[in-house]
C-alpha cells in the first residue's frame, strides 16, 4: 500500500474546521500511514462543504447590482461583476477558480478512499459504508461541476465537452475533457455504488445516506426531464427523513447582531447548528465571502411582504453592511446564514418537496392536486397563517407557474442558475429565462463608471457554461480545452 499520511491529506484541502466534524475525528500523528477504515472516515468527514459559485450569485435574474452599491461600497469585488456581465475573457484570466480547485480537491479525497478501502483494516460493514459514501461525494461534485462548466443535460448536447474524468489518485491520469455523455455516465456509475449505502436515513448532515442519495436523485432526474423517476426518488427521501425536518420560519427570532434579519445570521460557520442544519439531507452551501447576494426587484416582487417569513427574515432592507451607517433605501441584501455568506444548495427537505411538486405536474399524467398539496405543506412553514396562504390551480400551466414561483422564493440564488439552464432545454418554452441588463463597463479588473453597456444572456446561450480558468488550462499543458463561445 502507498504510504499516504492522514495529517497531510487533511491539511491540504481542509478549508474550515467545524466543531461537528472535529468531534468525530480520530487523533492521528503525522507519522501514521493511511491503514485503517477510521482514517478513511476521517478523510471523508472533512469535506469542503461550502462551494464558491459566482454564477449562482451573479449570473441569474435573482441578482441585480445597482449603481449605488458599487459606487458607495468599496468591498464590492470586480470578480463577481465579471459573472454579472456574462464576461468570458476576464473570467478565464482570473488568478484562480476556487470552485474548480475545491471540487477536484474533494474528488481526489473520494478517490483516495475508494482506492484504499479494500486494503485497510477495519469493520467490513464500515468499509462498505465509507466506500459507498465516497462514491456519492464524487457523483454529487461532478454534477455541480457539470452544471457550472458544461452545457446543460439535453439529448442535443451529449457530444458537447464534459469534464476531465479523475477517478484515481494518479497524477498521470488524463486531464482531457470527456464528452458530456461520458460525464453523466460516470455520475450514473457512482450513483449506482452510492445506493449501496446501508444507512437509510440521515444522522450527521455531512454524511450521506440512502435518503440523501434519493434526495439528490429527485434533483438529478428533474434536470434530466425524467419526471416519474424524480417523483419516485422524492417519495423515498420524504418517507425516510431521519433527523431531517422542516424549520418553521414563523418561529425564528430576530438577530442580536448588527446586520438585521433572523437569528440564523448569528450562527457562525463553525457552529454545529449550521453544520448539522435540520433541513439538510446532505450538507452543502453556496458560499460568497463578500456576502453580497443582492436581490433583483423582480425577485422581491414575488414575495408577500406582509406574511412571507422568508421576506421578513432574509431580505434586510435598508442595507446595513458590517454595521456601517451608510444605507441605500432602494437596495437590500439576501441574508440567510452566517451574515449572508452561505446559502443552502445541498439536497434539503424543501428542495425535495419542490422537486416532487414540479415533477408531478410535468409528467405525462399530471397530478395537479397532489402537486399543490405538496407546495402548501411547505408554505405552512414559511407563511404566516392567513386566508391566502394555501395556493390552488385548475390547469397544468397555472400549477406549474405557481410551483416555479414558489421554487424561486424558496431556493433564491443557489438554485436559480441551475434552473435557468434546464428551463432552456426542457419540454416547455413558457419557463425559459432570457436576461438583459444595463451596467457599467467592467473589464480587466476595473469598473469604468463613465460608460454603461447592455449585457444579455439569451435562452440557450453558450455562456451557460462558465469559462474554465486559464491557470488550469495552462497547467494541463494543452490537454484541458476551453469552452467554445
Amino acid at each position: 500500500m502507498k504510504k499516504i499520511f492522514l495529517s497531510l491529506i487533511l491539511s491540504s484541502v481542509l478549508l474550515t474546521a467545524c466543531e461537528g466534524f472535529l468531534s468525530e475525528l480520530p487523533t492521528k500523528s503525522s507519522t501514521d500511514p493511511l491503514e485503517t477504515v477510521e482514517q478513511l472516515r476521517a478523510v471523508l468527514d472533512n469535506p469542503n462543504y461550502r462551494a464558491v459559485c459566482y454564477a449562482a450569485a451573479f449570473s441569474n435574474d435573482d441578482c441585480e447590482v445597482s449603481y449605488d452599491i458599487v459606487d458607495q461600497y468599496t468591498s464590492f469585488g470586480v470578480a463577481g461583476l465579471y459573472h454579472y456581465t456574462f464576461n468570458v475573457e476576464d473570467v478565464e484570466n482570473e488568478a484562480e477558480d476556487a470552485l474548480w480547485t475545491q471540487h477536484y480537491g474533494t474528488i481526489y479525497r473520494a478517490n483516495l478512499v475508494i482506492e484504499n478501502v479494500d486494503k485497510v483494516s477495519g469493520d467490513p460493514a464500515e468499509k462498505a459504508r465509507v466506500k459507498a459514501e465516497a462514491h456519492f461525494y464524487r457523483a454529487y461534485l461532478y454534477w455541480e461541476l457539470a452544471n457550472s462548466y458544461c452545457m446543460p443535460y439535453a439529448a442535443g448536447n451529449m457530444n458537447e465537452l464534459g469534464l476531465p474524468k479523475r477517478i484515481t489518485t494518479s497524477m498521470e491520469e488524463d486531464y482531457a475533457r470527456t464528452s458530456l455523455a461520458e460525464t453523466y455516465a460516470q455520475i450514473d456509475r457512482d450513483i449506482a455504488e452510492a445506493l449501496k449505502i446501508d444507512k437509510t436515513a440521515r444522522d450527521y448532515a455531512w454524511r450521506s445516506s440512502k435518503a440523501a442519495v434519493q434526495a439528490f436523485l429527485s434533483r438529478y432526474y428533474l434536470h434530466r426531464c425524467e419526471y416519474d423517476k424524480a417523483v419516485e426518488a422524492a417519495d423515498f427521501a420524504l418517507n425516510n427523513l431521519g433527523q431531517t425536518a422542516l424549520k418553521d420560519y414563523n418561529t425564528l427570532q430576530a438577530t442580536v447582531g448588527v446586520n438585521g434579519g433572523s437569528e440564523l445570521q448569528d450562527i457562525s460557520s463553525s457552529n454545529v447548528k449550521l453544520t448539522n442544519w435540520q433541513e439538510f439531507f446532505f450538507m452543502r452551501f453556496a458560499y460568497l465571502s463578500s456576502q453580497w447576494f443582492t436581490p433583483s426587484q423582480d425577485l422581491i416582487a414575488l414575495y408577500d411582504q406582509t406574511n412571507d417569513m422568508r421576506y421578513k427574515w432574509f431580505f434586510t432592507n435598508p442595507n446595513p453592511r458590517f454595521g456601517q451607517t451608510l444605507q441605500l433605501p432602494d437596495d437590500c441584501r439576501y441574508n440567510v446564514f452566517s451574515d449572508g455568506a452561505m446559502l443552502l444548495c445541498g439536497p434539503t427537505i424543501q428542495e425535495v418537496m419542490l422537486n416532487r411538486a414540479e415533477a408531478l405536474v410535468r409528467r405525462s399524467n399530471p397530478d395537479i392536486a397532489g402537486a399543490m398539496n405538496q407546495i402548501n405543506k411547505l408554505r405552512e412553514y414559511r407563511i404566516a397563517p392567513h386566508a391566502g396562504r394555501d395556493l390552488s390551480a385548475s390547469t397544468k400551466e397555472d400549477a406549474l407557474k405557481k410551483i416555479l414561483d414558489e421554487r424561486r422564493r424558496e431556493l433564491a440564488f443557489a438554485h436559480r442558475w441551475w434552473d435557468i439552464r434546464r428551463f432552456a432545454y426542457n419540454e416547455t418554452p413558457d419557463d425559459d429565462v432570457a436576461i438583459t441588463r444595463e451596467f457599467y463597463v467592467v473589464t480587466m479588473g476595473s469598473i469604468d463608471r463613465t460608460q454603461v453597456k447592455q449585457y444579455s444572456l439569451p435562452v440557450g446561450s453558450r455562456r451557460y457554461a462558465v469559462p474554465i480558468n486559464g491557470v488550469n488550462i495552462d497547467s494541463s499543458k494543452g490537454t484541458l480545452v476551453q469552452n467554445e463561445y
